[in-house]
């Protein structure tokens, strides 16, 4: 079985746990790819024994054809990851060391557990949607989609922002705020429920606008189908710049443009364990549940 391992950081603890992940890999006789920045930063202090391959852009990682992707570190490393995954529809799946971790699926201390399920093929796929943001300016260029949310934003945080919306050719609403979130199922445990936005199961087949910190107590977070198509005008901007941001990716806009977005037309694969789902997620994420009549 082929396994491409991709992570950003390397701090305290890391090496020492990434040894473990290495010889559970080799124990298992997995043919291992892996990313060729964090490669560069882990080889000062490790010493690789098992073979391997590297790979630094989608057409190499692409090229390798892994079954399945490794993601080390919370949910942003994931969000990282969609660059190198982009339409390969390959799987992921995220080993946490991060703080809260909603999409990964295991903990370090799992990881041996997760590879024989990896390996018995005792797992399923979830497919996310992402979302794709057009715009005359095109300031993404072909990396215009995104896996939690599309934001936009004041660029100037003492100012707000006058945001007109229409679904589908029909004018929904004009949002005096900080900003506004276009969330998918997936981004609903992130920016969106900060915001007081709904949370989604992951097979929702909707969409959520939720304003941001909105200068009118009626205005609240709605749900919208996923085949909606939403266009955004930023009216009121003193300062002649607003900020758009694709997960964690962001750009500053500098002159009035209409924004759309819209579901991607490729989806998102992460890996879901045996014993792993969305609910349970909620109650030991979240501390539903915690309650001691429960």
């Amino acid at each position: 079985m082929k396994i491409a391992l991709f992570a950003k950081k390397t701090g305290d603890g890391f090496i020492e746990a990434f040894n473990f992940f290495m010889k559970e890999l080799s124990l298992r006789e997995f043919r291992i790819s892996l990313y060729q920045p964090f490669y560069q930063d882990i080889s000062r202090s490790f010493h690789f024994d098992t073979p391997f391959t590297l790979f630094s852009s989608c057409e190499e990682l692409k090229s390798l054809s892994p079954d399945v992707f490794i993601s080390f570190g919370g949910d942003g490393t994931i969000l990282d990851a969609l660059e190198l995954i982009q339409d390969t529809l390959i799987p992921v799946l995220g080993v946490n060391f991060g703080r809260l971790g909603f999409l990964s699926a295991t903990s370090a201390e799992e990881f041996g557990e997760a590879l024989d399920q990896l390996l018995n093929k005792e797992y399923e796929i979830d497919s996310r949607a992402l979302l794709r943001l057009t715009t005359e300016e095109n300031p993404f260029a072909t990396f215009n989609y995104a896996l939690n949310e599309i934001t936009i934003l004041n660029s100037y945080p003492s100012k707000m922002l006058s945001i007109g919306v229409w679904i589908d050719d029909y004018f929904l609403n004009n949002y005096w705020g900080d900003g506004l979130i276009v969330a998918t199922p997936t981004g609903s445990t992130a920016y969106s429920m900060s915001c007081g936005g709904n949370i989604l199961t992951p097979s929702s087949k909707n969409l959520i606008i939720t304003p941001i910190a909105p200068h009118n107590l009626s205005i609240r977070s709605l749900v919208i189908s996923e085949d909606s198509k939403i266009k955004i005008r930023v009216h009121e901007n003193r300062y002649d710049s607003y900020t758009i941001v694709l997960d964690s990716r962001t750009r500053k806009i500098t002159k009035p443009v209409d924004i759309f977005i819209e579901k991607e037309k490729f989806d998102f694969n992460l890996v879901r364990l045996n014993g792993k789902e969305f609910f349970q997620t909620l109650r030991n994420k979240l501390l539903w549940g915690l309650d001691k009549r429960n």
